[in-house]
């Protein structure tokens, strides 16, 4: 399963469509899921609400960095949330 599939599943304010038919709408940010924008971002909501109920930390990592691969030097984007409180440090 890929991050975008899980967000698709679990996120409550994940659409698939919003206003004017806009593709992949978040409720929350009122604008494209931030994962499925080019400009990728990490999404606080997600990682504290929905994260802790269907993955750990460390496989979050996993998939957040294959994720951005290319987009930030193989690394994550900026966090929002500590990647060592996800790991559980």
């Amino acid at each position: 399963m890929n991050l975008k599939q899980i967000i698709r599943g679990n996120c409550a304010c994940y659409f698939s469509h919003g206003p004017q038919g806009t593709k992949n709408w978040c409720e929350k940010k009122d604008k494209v899921c931030m994962a499925f924008r080019k400009d990728f971002f990490r999404c606080g909501y997600f990682e504290q609400s929905v994260l802790p109920a269907h993955l750990d930390g460390g496989e979050y990592i996993e998939l957040l960095e294959k994720h951005t691969k290319g987009a930030f030097g193989g690394s994550a984007p900026p966090p929002q949330m500590p990647l060592e409180r996800l790991r559980g440090s």
